[in-house]
């Protein structure tokens, strides 16, 4: 079935300015996910807030379809529906080490990119803001393996 058809009763919530935008969207993301990664709109919150969510972010929309499997990884982590997710920042960038200080800014840049998707989808959604927010130099420091 097509994705567009999938989310059609949903884009009905969309004003009409935003439906040929929501249909160019699911034309471009149903060409890049596989098969696997379509399973996350068998999720009733992701199906029913994806179009608002693209729609109203060019930069969720952006970076789904440039990496269309973080969507899937943060829908089966369960971190997009994790009100506070501060305390695990530390553990979740341990789980890969860094050997260089390049690499570290990489991790960092991703790890960042991924937790702004995750608020600015749960805001949009309209599922809430996390509890508290802490800086990311914070964890820059705690990960470095090497004197500053």
């Amino acid at each position: 079935m097509p994705l567009q058809t999938l989310l059609a009763q949903h884009s009905a919530h969309l004003p009409d300015a935003l439906q040929s935008l929501a249909k160019a969207f699911c034309e471009q993301l149903e060409e890049r996910l596989t098969a696997d990664e379509l399973t996350v709109f068998d999720h009733p919150q992701i199906s029913s807030s994806s179009l608002k969510v693209a729609c109203c972010s060019q930069f969720v929309s952006e970076n789904w379809l440039r990496n269309p499997s973080m969507i899937t990884d943060l829908v089966n982590s369960g971190d997009l529906f994790s009100t506070n997710r501060c305390d695990s920042y530390l553990s979740a960038l341990e789980e890969n080490p860094c050997d260089s200080e390049a690499n570290l800014g990489k991790q960092l840049r991703l790890f960042r990119r991924r937790e702004m998707v995750r608020i600015a989808w749960r805001d949009l959604a309209g599922w809430g803001r996390p509890a508290k927010r802490r800086p990311m130099v914070d964890w820059d420091l705690r990960c470095r393996p090497w004197p500053i």
